[in-house]
């Protein structure tokens, strides 16, 4: 087994992020990205927007990372944006237990109070005006940040493999649309819900979720309708590509997926994310504008050769005007006539 090799400076210790090298080929590795605020259930916050960027920036230019694997830890793969995160995983765990009495974010006790969802959505009460009032301040502060650092992942040059379980809420949803590929285990349920209290980038997250889906009525209606929907779903819908049991299944085989592809090489699969990013466009109307191209280009070079020789004759006469070229021509036409008495017609112009 090849030693793993260290990552670059700045990405251990980090708040909301553990990154580390999950395997290695050669000279290339895969480099796993975790969402490390269990106890939040990996909500994205201040701390996510400061430091994603900066990862996403080291992992861009570090030579021997080809892939990167985004998980997280804890039952929760990302309960969506704060301060509206924790409001919307607990409804969202509500509806997943009422439909399945061994969901994952149960209590180990079974005893409700003793949920994590329950931990984190006790806040004190006020008046339902002044608090809407204060979640959409901190809402639009978070929204600039957050969006800038969701487009740090969209610009990576290495593929980003998502392994998804438990619930993604909101801005967790944007996060797994902005990755190149989706595995998800059977407990993993999506919601764009986040959207009806008002949180920050709903316009983005439909742009991504029907770029990433195949069926643009099917994210419209998610997203105007706020309801969840399980990871059978998304995989008919092809906004996943693969279901595994459970969570370790699912990150085994999220990680040999991740092994294949740097055994590819950086620039090959830079090469081809590149070229996949690129809008789809019509044969006939490329064709074209090749054409209507080509034609312009003919035209400029032959407009360009008629000034080049118009300029040159330009230049010619005006050197023939010259009163030491006028010396020297008459020198040379002495010297081919010089045995002839009679001296040609042109000489006389002289």
């Amino acid at each position: 087994m090849p030693d793993l090799p260290s990552l670059p400076e700045g990405l251990e210790g980090l708040e909301s992020l553990r990154v580390s090298v999950a395997a290695a080929l050669g000279s290339s590795c895969v480099v796993e990205v975790s969402l490390n605020r269990p106890q939040q259930l990996n909500s994205l916050g201040a701390s996510f927007c400061r430091e994603f960027p900066l990862c996403m920036r080291a992992l861009y230019h570090w030579s021997p990372c080809c892939c990167v694997l985004l998980t997280a830890a804890g039952p929760a793969f990302c309960s969506g944006a704060e301060p509206a995160a924790a409001a919307a995983a607990a409804s969202c765990c509500s509806a997943a237990a009422a439909a399945e009495p061994h969901w994952a974010l149960a209590s180990p006790s079974g005893r409700p109070g003793d949920s994590p969802c329950c931990a984190v959505t006790t806040t004190p009460r006020c008046g339902a005006a002044q608090q809407q009032q204060q979640q959409q301040q901190q809402q639009q502060q978070l929204e600039g940040p957050l969006e800038a650092a969701l487009s740090c992942l969209e610009l990576l040059q290495q593929p980003v493999v998502a392994a998804v379980s438990g619930p993604c809420v909101g801005a967790g949803l944007q996060l797994v649309c902005c990755c190149d590929i989706r595995l998800a285990a059977a407990d993993a349920f999506f919601s764009a819900q986040e959207l009806q209290q008002g949180a920050p980038a709903a316009a983005a997250l439909l742009q991504r979720l029907q770029r990433a889906c195949s069926s643009s009525s099917w994210a419209r209606e998610v997203c105007c309708s706020g309801r969840s929907f399980a990871a059978a779903e998304a995989q008919q819908k092809g906004f996943v590509s693969a279901i595994f049991p459970d969570k370790e299944t699912l990150l085994a085989a999220a990680g040999a997926l991740c092994l294949s592809f740097a055994a590819k090489g950086r620039g090959a699969l830079a090469a081809a994310k590149g070229a996949l990013q690129q809008p789809p466009r019509d044969p006939l109307a490329a064709a074209a504008t090749v054409a209507a191209a080509r034609a312009a280009a003919a035209a400029d070079a032959a407009a360009a050769a008629a000034a080049d020789a118009a300029a040159a004759a330009a230049d010619a006469a005006a050197v023939l005007q010259l009163p030491y070229v006028r010396r020297t021509l008459k020198q040379q036409t002495l010297q081919q006539h010089c045995s002839s008495k009679a001296l040609p017609p042109t000489f006389a112009k002289l």
